[in-house]
């Protein structure tokens, strides 16, 4: 199905994916977060095809952590992530041109 919806994206695209379809996979994704330490915070996002992608957020220090600013920066980060995957399952589907 992941395959599917990134094939129908590029056609209805014009080969490109859109940042619409990047937010409406994180949507239909699997979110985690955990603490790490005392000044490090991380997201991992399981996307639909079995892939995950990590995002970190960090403060210098730990008295100026906020759980729900981190988990927000740390899932950012996650998800600008998951463009380097859906982008290398899309290029299997881009016609690549022969130089003459």
């Amino acid at each position: 199905m992941f395959i599917d919806d990134i094939k129908k994206e590029l056609e209805v695209n014009g080969g490109k994916i859109s940042k619409n379809f990047i937010d409406a996979v994180a949507d239909k994704s699997t979110t985690h977060y955990a603490k790490l330490g005392s000044c490090t915070r991380v997201c991992v996002i399981e996307l639909p095809s079995g892939h995950e992608v990590v995002g970190y957020a960090q403060v210098l220090d730990p008295l100026n952590d906020v759980e729900e600013i981190g988990n927000n920066i740390a899932y950012e980060r996650a998800k600008d992530e998951i463009w380097s995957v859906v982008g290398a399952i899309a290029k299997n589907f881009i016609p690549v041109e022969k130089e003459a």
